[in-house]
């Protein structure tokens, strides 16, 4: 059927067609005639080249493809209709619908059936609905300076999945769900304004950017997974005016930037492999209990793919939320990897004092994390330097068949040793001082070590004290 074959017979009044080839080169679809037109529907049909629509005003008028196949673009621009309806589109090239005023638009595909459409351009005011539910697609969306805050619109992609998807300069209307929403390269935002809005179990392989990004009401980001080692979240200039979710979320590298929080924000239950929180506001309490960082966990350094004094910042924010909230136990844990990073950024020559405590602070309780730990480092090297003690006690002496053969001697003294305010000479029963001056200094450096030992291993045991 040709282009004039089908204008003549929608002024006849046929509006309904099935399994029809219709060509359409060289011609454009031409509705400005048709002042009486309500509905239009095609069923089955195959269009042989472009599908121009163009300056078609009639706000009562539904235009309906359903499972229909186009060799060439669709192409639908300056135009008001009450309803475009794409359902279980099976091919198209791309499809761009510019300086539109629509109350729907609809896309749906057949279950579980990717739609071979390379690149779908949406740059119209949406009055009602936004519907792409249920719509998978192996290429782009994009839609593009889309502003209509003064009426009631809703924007859905729940259970859809594409290429790519690009949001420049967009009011998503009262609500907006991309729940189980499924991309496999890159999602971007930009610009954009976003009401009630829910991403829970999202999944994405590349990265997902949201920059300059206003989300007005509640958010959620719940259960989300990255499905590569190298996805990224990334969210830089944002603001949450109300409460924004991320729990039980799986993601790669974490990265917010510049953001505000206003209300209070949940992490909880985030699995992340690497996290970055830089120059951002929670206002109100943010919570991170039970957050698990794989990097650190893993103890595979190489998987922080920030910069270490990113990274220790960003550990502090953990750490000084988890406090806000009262979380006691996270926040040890935090304290701990907030010490390590810190250890880490230091370098032995221009911060000898600090980077020494806290090696020490790491060999004997790892930060406070393990009192078994503090007990071995204080018994091990407690007799260790009681052992090179006894040593020098012996060569300044000179009496060596005396010392190697009194073992009660040795055994005595070591108990003394551990005794950190007794500063007599161990190794004699009576209140005497140590005469040589080499025998004090090996005799003080034990005694700071063990008094260190016990402390580490006491302030291990009361972790969980306020």
């Amino acid at each position: 059927m040709q282009i004039r074959n089908l204008s003549e017979r929608i002024e006849n009044h046929e509006y309904s067609f099935k399994n029809a080839d219709i060509y359409l080169k060289e011609y454009e679809f031409n509705l400005v005639s048709f002042n009486n037109l309500d509905n239009l529907r095609f069923e089955n049909c195959t269009f042989h080249g472009d599908l121009i629509i163009s300056h078609k005003t009639n706000s009562s008028l539904d235009i309906i493809f359903k499972h229909c196949s186009f060799s060439g673009e669709i192409q639908i621009f300056k135009c008001e209709f009450r309803m475009l309806n794409f359902i279980q589109i099976i091919e198209a090239g791309e499809v761009l619908i510019i300086e539109n005023s629509l109350q729907i638009i609809h896309f749906t595909s057949e279950q579980n059936i990717k739609v071979n459409i390379p690149k779908i351009s949406i740059s119209a005011k949406i009055i009602h609905s936004l519907d792409f539910a249920d719509f998978k697609s192996n290429g782009e969306l994009y839609l593009n300076h889309m502003s209509n805050n003064d009426v009631f619109n809703f924007f859905s992609f729940r259970n859809s999945e594409f290429n790519s998807f690009s949001s420049n300069s967009v009011y998503f209307g009262t609500a907006s769900n991309f729940e189980n929403l499924v991309i496999n390269k890159n999602l971007n935002f930009y610009n954009c304004i976003l009401n009630e809005t829910n991403f829970s179990k999202f999944k994405f392989v590349e990265k997902v950017n949201f920059e300059k990004t206003l989300f007005n009401n509640s958010t959620s980001f719940k259960e989300c997974i990255s499905l590569s080692k190298q996805a990224h979240l990334n969210f830089k200039n944002c603001t949450f005016k109300e409460l924004a979710e991320f729990d039980s979320s799986n993601i790669s590298i974490f990265n917010i930037e510049n953001t505000v929080f206003e209300q209070n924000s949940s992490f909880q239950d985030l699995e992340v492999d690497s996290i970055r929180i830089s120059k951002s506001t929670f206002t109100k309490p943010a919570f991170f209990d039970n957050i698990k960082i794989n990097s650190i966990i893993n103890v595979k350094p190489k998987e922080i793919v920030f910069k270490q004094s990113d990274w220790t910042r960003t550990l502090r924010i953990i750490k000084q939320e988890l406090q806000k909230t009262e979380n006691k136990i996270d926040f040890n844990k935090f304290r701990a990897y907030e010490l390590a990073a810190h250890y880490k950024e230091l370098n032995w020559k221009d911060h000898f004092t600090d980077k020494s405590i806290l090696w020490a602070t790491k060999w004997s309780t790892d930060f406070g994390n393990d009192w078994r730990r503090a007990f071995i480092f204080t018994i091990g090297g407690g007799l260790a330097i009681y052992t090179i003690f006894y040593a020098s006690e012996i060569f300044l002496s000179g009496d060596y068949k005396y010392y190697l053969a009194n073992y009660p001697s040795f055994c005595n003294g070591l108990f003394r040793f551990f005794l950190v305010t007794d500063f007599y000479n161990p190794l004699i029963e009576d209140r005497t001082y140590l005469q040589n001056s080499w025998s004090w200094f090996i005799f003080i450096i034990g005694k700071i070590f063990i008094a260190f030992g016990i402390y580490e291993m006491i302030q291990a045991f009361r972790k969980f004290k306020p």
